[in-house]
């Protein structure tokens, strides 16, 4: 069972990425694949506790009913950049904002 701690910022993410968010004062909960369904049924109950949520690369490949749930709750939330994924999808949704913000491609490495 997740414990609820009420901090504005929640992380969900691989172990590493969670230490570090947690030394800042997020709350964090480690994902793994069999983790999911009590992931989701936390946000479902304890989401509102939230403002923001950074979601692990891996979240958003393989947990994306994760997202969906944020979504629903609308909870904003971004994907963490993390260099060591062969997809880099922070980097692809960095990219993404950067040009929707200033008007032009920017390349981010």
């Amino acid at each position: 069972m997740i414990e609820a701690v009420e901090k504005p910022l929640l992380v969900i993410a691989d172990e590493r990425s969670v230490m570090l968010w947690k030394t800042v004062g997020a709350m964090g909960i480690t994902f793994s694949p069999e983790k999911m369904h009590e992931i989701i049924e936390y946000i479902k109950a304890k989401g509102p506790l939230h403002k923001a949520a950074l979601v692990g690369e891996t979240v958003y490949e393989k947990g994306f009913a994760i997202v969906k749930q944020l979504n629903e709750k609308e909870i904003p939330w971004i994907v963490l950049l993390d260099k060591s994924s062969d997809e880099k999808m922070g980097y692809k949704e960095l990219e993404k904002l950067s040009e929707k913000a200033v008007g032009m491609s920017l390349a981010i490495h």
